[in-house]
């Protein structure tokens, strides 16, 4: 034996545990299709997951298990995850294993006489674990021999240290610049936290140290934004995400929210998913997925425009009829449909807002009888507003409304709505009656007042878009709102208010400023639509000029939507020239300069959906751009477009004022 009685160095193996599994974005694209899967495509997908589902029946339950344990072990950068040590750190069994089998392979050769001296390399070690040591005393007293051993180098041996005989590691590595970040594991990213709390749990690091390294943990969004120099994508999986202009961010603005609409078929009624994106990793999963669906043109249930709660961790979204239940409701549509609401923490728990009731006479109070529509949570959470079209009297066109918790709410739901404008159908309406609400939005953190555009019958028999406010008093009664028949319109509850606040034509979306002070809203100027901001108590006719409404943008492409406030409310961004421009709206001298967030003109693809984190630092927006499968080959979305992606950049703000650092 060449290296009896000399020191064989074994170094255990840390293998990417995800190899192991299906990947994760092609599981996801599965789960999208499954529902409307053919029986032949069902087949397909059973051949590809043979060694983890035992049949097409159990693709419904199996891969949804599969792609929770793929996103377990998914990893951001894995060579500063689940390698050397710290694999063993979460599973120990693998490394206790492999050393086991050391120790085993030792035994009959000592038995001999011989004089073996292993040395058991667990990589990447900063600190001594016990796997190594009680792995050998498990095969030391199972074998009844004795059994000496040195813990082994970590890669690149550098300097020996007397440390190693007494039971500590003997080699370190100082071939990396950063060697605190590579040994405990300090990395941008989801997995820092579950990581180092693990090690702490295993007695590895001690709670002092994850206090001396908290201060390495800002290399999350706010550096990687600055390291990718303006815009960059974050998602690439084929499957359609779109924002829709909703408030997409989570509380803690870590992620985003989306629906899967153009997927498998165009509109809401073929979105079958609704999916979350972490904004540091571009991970995702999916947060609702009802089964099973129906594509095409009669859809069912259809999923859509989906919005985070500013106060938990749990989504709204557009929810239309399950399929059972069309034989009796019919298939998706605007005049069917209810808020959904899921939870994003994975735990599947789904439900409905608010009640839809086309049965009764007169309509449940609190219940609505058609569809709502973008449900937007106030700032402080307890108020949520909606879009709504009746399904009992189609002649009236598009309304707006509002929901609470009400322990009276109907049909077993948390929410009693109840809507806002009292509007009149366009064959009936007199000068001054509104045909039409919506395009609304919330002013101030507490839903005391929801902004819309309304569509106006004007003296001379003309109908003009103009911009409104509705007053909702935390004082009102929600329940002395008239939910109607099927002969009678639903009204309004008692104390609401509407205010005109432009006799000049004006376009939404509108978005109010967080402080409730100022509305903005589009407006027509030289053929070019800006934006225009109006004191929430002004209007164009009031003597105060500081109350009428000031153009803000001067875009020579014009602004094309996305209306956004900044948290402050000294910024607002916008869509134009397929770019996203800042625009500071602080009074003073640099009301209205307009500084580029991204890149823009004509040979770039469209921007959609924008939306502003609630924290201010970062915008996310929509942009369609070639994708590609795992295979490599490109794809196209149902439509035969490019898909949609999202897209993230940094609010240049270093003083936090609100204001981008080259419009001050």
């Amino acid at each position: 034996m060449a290296m009896e009685r000399l020191p064989v160095a074994i170094r255990a193996l840390d293998p990417p545990l995800h190899e192991f599994v299906p990947k994760r974005e092609e599981l996801m694209v599965d789960i999208v299709k499954l529902p409307a899967a053919k029986p032949a495509e069902k087949r397909e997908m059973l051949a590809r997951y043979k060694n983890f589902v035992p049949d097409v029946k159990s693709l419904k339950t199996k891969l949804p298990e599969l792609l929770h344990r793929a996103e377990q072990l998914h990893e951001f950068k894995p060579m500063l995850s689940h390698r050397g040590c710290r694999l063993g750190i979460t599973y120990p069994e693998i490394t206790e294993m492999q050393v086991r089998a050391i120790f085993e392979a030792v035994v009959p050769v000592a038995r001999k006489g011989k004089r073996v001296i292993p040395e058991v390399m667990i990589p990447l070690i900063g600190t001594m674990i016990g796997i190594p040591r009680a792995a050998a005393s498990r095969v030391r007293w199972s074998s009844a021999i004795g059994s000496a051993w040195t813990p082994g180098p970590a890669p690149r041996t550098a300097c020996r240290s007397r440390a190693g005989r007494r039971g500590r590691p003997m080699v370190f590595s100082v071939n990396c610049n950063k060697i605190l970040r590579h040994e405990y594991l300090i990395v941008a990213g989801a997995a820092i936290e579950r990581m180092l709390r693990m090690r702490v749990q295993r007695a590895i690091l001690g709670w002092s140290m994850l206090g001396a390294v908290a201060g390495l943990l800002s290399t999350g969004v706010s550096r990687a934004a600055e390291e990718a120099g303006g815009e960059w994508q974050l998602t690439y999986s084929p499957i359609s995400k779109l924002l829709d202009n909703n408030d997409n961010f989570s509380k803690d603005s870590r992620f985003l929210v989306f629906d899967t609409r153009d997927t498998l078929g165009t509109g809401i009624g073929n979105g079958t998913t609704i999916m979350k994106v972490s904004v540091s990793t571009g991970l995702e999963n999916v947060i609702y997925a009802p089964a099973p669906v129906l594509t095409g043109v009669q859809a069912a249930p259809g999923l859509g425009a989906a919005s985070y709660s500013p106060v938990e961790d749990l989504a709204v979204f557009i929810h239309g009829p399950f399929l059972h239940e069309t034989p009796m409701r019919g298939f998706y549509g605007a005049t069917n449909r209810q808020g959904g609401v899921a939870w994003a923490d994975g735990s599947g728990d789904a439900g409905f807002l608010d009640c839809r009731d086309v049965t009764n006479e007169p309509t449940l109070p609190g219940a609505h009888r058609g569809g709502s529509h973008r449900h937007e949570f106030s700032a402080d959470g307890k108020r949520i507003g909606f879009t709504y079209d009746d399904f009992l009297l189609t002649q009236y066109s598009r309304n707006i409304g509002y929901m609470v918790a009400h322990e009276k709410a109907p049909c077993g739901v948390g929410f009693y709505a109840a809507l806002l404008a009292p509007i009149v159908p366009s064959g009936q309406s007199k000068p001054g009656d509104i045909e039409r609400a919506a395009d609304d939005s919330w002013v101030g953190t507490k839903g005391l007042m929801r902004a819309f555009i309304g569509n106006v019958k004007e003296a001379n028999g003309t109908v003009m878009s103009s911009l409104f406010v509705v007053d909702i008093p935390e004082s009102v009664d929600i329940t002395t709102a008239d939910s109607g028949t099927k002969t009678k319109y639903p009204s309004p509850p008692q104390g609401t208010a509407i205010r005109r606040l432009t006799t000049t034509p004006a376009a939404g979306i509108v978005r109010g400023s967080p402080d409730g002070t100022r509305i903005g809203y589009y407006a027509m100027v030289d053929g070019v639509r800006q934006v225009f901001l109006i004191n929430s108590m002004g209007s164009d006719q009031h003597p105060d000029p500081a109350m009428r409404p000031v153009q803000a943008t001067r875009l020579e492409q014009g602004a094309s939507g996305g209306l956004r406030w900044h948290p402050t409310g000294n910024s607002i961004a916008v869509q134009s020239d397929n770019g996203i421009a800042a625009v500071c709206v602080q009074p003073g001298p640099q009301f209205g300069k307009t500084v580029w967030l991204t890149q823009h003109g004509a040979t770039v693809a469209a921007v959609e959906g924008l939306v502003w984190s609630r924290d201010g630092k970062l915008l996310a927006f929509n942009r369609r751009v070639p994708t590609y499968d795992s295979t490599g080959a490109l794809v196209k979305d149902a439509a035969g477009r490019d898909f949609r992606q999202i897209f993230l950049v940094r609010f240049p703000d270093r003083n936090g004022n609100g204001i981008a650092d080259s419009a001050e």
